[in-house]
């Protein structure tokens, strides 16, 4: 819920400039990017890294991507660049997380229209 709530809180606040909504989908990927960089690993092997165990940044981008798929489908002033968001970020989730991003994905989207149905 609170996770949610933030993203609402960075949708409003980016309105509708392509930039500030182009610094929202970047840091949305970042994390999952992040974690696979070299740059990451050796941090991580320094033990200097942030303490990020488990699939906390998987489970954030999953939970992220649909709340913005849930969005892009109402009607606000922000629909255009919700859109653009999910497809930029739909695009990363193969390179970013693999097929089981992709997998986790599509099945979160299809619960969701077969919920709504």
């Amino acid at each position: 819920k609170e996770l949610g709530t933030y993203l609402f809180s960075a949708i409003d606040a980016a309105g509708e400039n392509p930039q500030n909504w182009k610094l929202l989908a970047l840091t949305i990927i970042h994390g999952r990017y992040h974690a696979k960089a070299p740059a990451a690993k050796v941090l991580k092997k320094n033990d200097e890294g942030p303490r990020q165990e488990g699939h906390g940044e998987r489970l954030s981008f999953y939970l992220f991507y649909v709340y913005l798929q849930i969005m892009a489908r109402k009607d606000t002033s922000s629909k255009l660049f919700l859109g653009q968001a999910c497809e930029c970020l739909g695009r990363l989730a193969l390179p970013a997380g693999g097929t089981r991003d992709i997998c986790a994905l599509l099945e979160h989207l299809v619960y969701d229209t077969l919920n709504v149905a």
